[in-house]
């Protein structure tokens, strides 16, 4: 490029001194002098336009690099840029399952306390849940629920009602069954307890009952044998309640079921009139005798030292005969060795309340549903029959799930 640009500015003539001839060169052939600088011109014409060309070529280099920064946006492959679209999208739903579901289960908890049916689910640690009137304890909802461990159906129901009477004298209690742990080593525990109403105190004594068999349960180890904890909780609770009662001992009491499922059998013990039945294929069987007076009549008739039309007849027929807070206990009714259950089965613990009013056909329509609706039905069944003097009702239901 500079000996093309060099050709306009330097013109020489050799032989010539520049001093001696410079008038020569200003006088000289104009013509050819013309032509020269004609020359001269087009050569620095096209010397130029060649310059201008060569400058331009830089240009489309510099537009490069703005192409190369755009690359990496469509670096990805078409397949895992879908993929990712395809992710964002199943989190975004994920998402929104979770907050519906949080959102029904406060709806449904809150439909709940607006019925006064039942239904809470135990806190996360809470080891166990007890109910009845008491103005220490904090207000438990009337029935409850929780998931079966790796299943979505209740595991458990109650049903806790006042009926007509003034005051709660029944108490019911529940082992925590929402760790899969506690309910695969020491098993699902329930305990239910009915004060006795014509007596003073009978809900003081049927929450220490319940209190008493459900610290029991806890304090043992799972290898304990189940009837005998069964065994143990109804003597601490025998014990306990006669120390309450002092010398008011037989002045009030209480009846106590207690039902423990482990390792797939059922125990239970009960003292009173209060029933525990196995449901099993759409039909109940109560496990238990009643202890009252009335089989006491039977056995006297029976032994020919009485009328067997007493059994009906007689107006204490319904008197108990053994109870908690009665000093001695006079009957228990057990089983040592545990019942063998099939998945499904469900096991109802009840008071006079709830099987004085209902029949058993309407307890087992109520049972063919899950354990939470099952006691829910019970109870409206109880509301609806409407009795003028409905006792104190309470039903504890528990379900032997498909681990």
């Amino acid at each position: 490029m500079d000996e093309m640009t060099s050709k306009p500015v330097t013109i020489s003539y050799p032989g010539l001194d520049r001093r001696d001839t410079a008038e020569t060169e200003t006088t000289g052939t104009v013509e050819g002098l013309q032509e020269k600088e004609n020359e001269s011109d087009t050569q620095a014409e096209s010397a130029t336009a060649q310059t201008e060309s060569v400058t331009e070529q830089p240009i489309p280099v510099t537009v490069q690099p703005e192409s190369v920064t755009v690359q990496p946006e469509s670096a990805l492959p078409p397949e895992l840029v879908r993929k990712l679209e395809l992710g964002g999208v199943a989190l975004l739903v994920v998402a929104a399952l979770v907050l519906l579901r949080r959102y029904f289960r406060k709806k449904d908890a809150g439909h709940k306390g607006e019925t006064g049916g039942s239904g809470q689910t135990p806190e996360a640690g809470q080891e166990s849940t007890l109910q009845g009137q008491s103005d220490a304890q904090a207000s438990v909802p009337e029935s409850e629920s929780a998931p079966a461990p790796g299943k979505g159906v209740a595991l458990t129901g109650i049903v806790h009602g006042i009926g007509g009477r003034d005051d709660q004298q029944d108490s019911c209690g529940l082992s925590d069954e929402s760790g899969k742990g506690l309910w695969q080593d020491k098993g699902l525990f329930a305990v239910l307890a009915d004060g006795m109403g014509g007596l003073s105190d009978g809900g003081a004594v049927s929450r220490l009952a319940v209190s008493t068999c459900l610290d029991t349960f806890f304090g043992a180890g799972a290898e304990k044998d189940p009837a005998d904890l069964l065994l143990e909780a109804a003597r601490a609770t025998n014990i306990r309640v006669n120390s309450m009662l002092g010398l008011n001992i037989r002045k009030s009491g209480s009846t106590l079921v207690q039902a423990l499922i482990r390792r797939g059998k059922l125990y239970f013990l009960t003292v009173g009139d209060s029933r525990i039945y196995l449901y099993r294929g759409g039909r109940l069987l109560c496990l238990n005798r009643s202890h009252v007076y009335a089989e006491e009549l039977a056995l006297a008739g029976i032994n020919g030292r009485g009328s067997l039309d007493q059994v009906h007849r007689n107006s204490q027929k319904d008197a108990l005969t053994s109870f908690v807070g009665a000093g001695e206990l006079a009957h228990l009714d057990r089983n040592s060795e545990g019942i063998a259950l099939v998945p499904g089965d469900k096991i109802l613990l009840a008071t006079d309340g709830v099987f004085g009013t209902l029949e058993d056909w309407q307890m087992e329509r109520a049972l063919e549903k899950d354990a939470d609706e099952a006691a829910r039905e019970l109870g409206r069944q109880i509301e609806k029959a409407d009795r003028e003097y409905q006792d104190n009702y309470t039903a504890v239901i528990l379900t032997y799930p498909k681990l």
